[in-house]
């Protein structure tokens, strides 16, 4: 008799047990698009459970990773400016894309103060390949986009969540990558495969990218409320922050400026 009531009840906790994943995809929709000059990162700031209960609409997934440490931008006005040298853009599980964002800005922070220089691409690129390969038993459920500026050209990179990279002139990762690729993949044509850079001015690729994240939101659920873009430009380095004086930097330096446009809200 005992046997006959424990076994349904058992039966019920194992098959609960079976349904049990300790990863969520959170959603967010990235971009990253290398040109001549410039590097444009995109991103929403909707954070889901993965269907239709949103926790969150004013989630910043783009990290500048700065001088000496990875620093959150602020995206909270329409439009700012702060120095980066790189931005990295994480989206999928939440918890995840937030410990491997302190991870990663620990290794760039040692490598900064150790060698008193800013780490650079590709070897930046590099880097976040071998964290995430690190942890490919279990992996950060991450889809990252890295962009910067090296030799007066953009860069792009583009990872899966155990450290794949490419580089690429126009690339996406996340909740909706499928529908915004094939639009950007129209309204950008590239140089040519060796330089990975599209042919366009800034303000060109930030119409475009726009353009293309209005079309996303009316048939994504997962991607909406607002979208923060950044923009990387490479200055004049003769006018160096308090942070940058102790660092054998090169002339020129990377500025990043941040600008907040509204998405669709369902």
């Amino acid at each position: 008799i005992i046997e006959a009531i424990l076994c349904p009840i058992l039966f019920i906790f194992s098959a609960q047990a079976q349904k049990f994943d300790f990863y969520q995809n959170n959603g967010g929709l990235l971009t990253v698009i290398a040109g001549r000059g410039f590097c444009l990162l995109a991103g929403d700031t909707r954070m889901t459970d993965g269907g239709y209960q949103i926790y969150s609409r004013n989630l910043m997934r783009l990290w500048g990773i700065g001088t000496t440490k990875m620093i959150q931008l602020p995206g909270i006005g329409e439009e700012s400016e702060i120095d980066s040298s790189a931005v990295i853009g994480t989206s999928g599980c939440n918890s995840d894309c937030f410990a491997l964002q302190n991870f990663f800005g620990y290794y760039v922070e040692a490598f900064n103060d150790e060698n008193c220089r800013v780490l650079e691409m590709p070897n930046l690129a590099q880097l976040l390949s071998a964290i995430l390969y690190s942890r490919r038993g279990t992996p950060y459920y991450c889809f990252c986009v890295v962009g910067s500026i090296l030799q007066n050209n953009g860069v792009a990179y583009v990872y899966d969540a155990i450290g794949s990279m490419e580089q690429v002139a126009v690339g996406t990762a996340g909740t909706g990558r499928e529908l915004l690729q094939p639009i950007l993949d129209r309204l950008f044509a590239s140089s040519s495969e060796k330089d990975k850079v599209v042919d366009c001015s800034a303000e060109d690729a930030v119409k475009n990218v726009i353009q293309a994240y209005h079309s996303v939101a009316e048939r994504e659920i997962g991607v909406g409320d607002s979208l923060v873009l950044c923009l990387l430009e490479q200055v004049d380095g003769a006018e160096k922050s308090s942070e940058q004086e102790n660092f054998s930097d090169t002339e020129d330096r990377n500025q990043c400026r941040l600008i907040r446009i509204p998405l669709k809200q369902h």
